[in-house]
Order: structure tokens, then sequence, then C-alpha cells
């Protein structure tokens, strides 16, 4: 059985970050590598993104400390409805507590900023290779 792997193209990525230097940033790099990305301000304007019916994202790429909703608290709302995504969290704030808490959320993967770019696409490939939710 030969397996395919998926071309980024087909991929959808959603990044969350209230600083809009990190977001363009990351939205270059993914759109030059070929993915389809979309962009929130923080995890409130994420929430809304994420609850339109059209919306379906592989992988959803979070900071932590944001206004209206945490990184945090939006992977906790994603996981309670069971939206099935990847997630990744890369943000500046990070201690042992908020680290613990992303991984009993069963976020994929956790990167610290600031975080060289190939590190987040390699990471990026590495989460979005594995089986689907």
């Amino acid at each position: 059985m030969d397996i395919i792997k998926s071309e980024p193209a087909s991929k959808r990525v959603l990044v969350v970050d209230d600083q809009e230097d990190i977001r363009f940033l990351l939205e270059s790099i993914l759109l030059d590598k070929g993915f389809q990305v979309d962009m929130a301000r923080d995890g409130g304007e994420a929430w809304s993104l994420l609850n339109r019916p059209s919306s379906r994202y592989d992988l959803i790429i979070t900071d932590n400390k944001m206004p209206v909703l945490t990184g945090i608290e939006l992977v906790r709302k994603v996981r309670e409805i069971h939206y099935p995504v990847r997630i990744i969290a890369l943000s500046g704030n990070l201690t042992p507590a908020t680290s613990g808490d992303f991984q009993r959320l069963n976020v994929d993967r956790i990167l610290h900023k600031p975080c060289p770019i190939n590190v987040i696409l390699s990471t990026v490939d590495s989460v979005l290779a594995q089986p689907k939710i």
C-alpha cells in the first residue's frame, strides 16, 4: 500500500497571536511553503473563526498570553467540542505550569519564542505528518 503525503496547499492553518509582527511572519513563511493561512488577533477571534460552518483547519498555531481568550483557554474549548485539529503552542511566556496545561490538553508540540523559522517549519511538517485525529 502506497502512502501519499498531502501537499501543503491542501492544508489549512490558523495562526493565533496578538503580536501583529509574529502573525504576519508566520503567515508569510507558511504561504511561501504553500499552506492556506488564516489569522486571528486573539483566542476570541480564533474561536469565532473555528465556529464558522465552513471552517476546517488542519493545524492551529497559538500563542498563550493574549487578550479575550488565552491560548490555553482556546485549546480547552477546541478539545471540549472534539474539533479534529493538530495544535502547536508557540509562546514566549511559558512556565512549567502553562506547559503542563498545554500537555494535559494534548497539544501536539510546544515551542518557545523566539524560535528559528526552520524549527517552526519542521515542526509544522512533523505535526501534519501524523495520522488524522
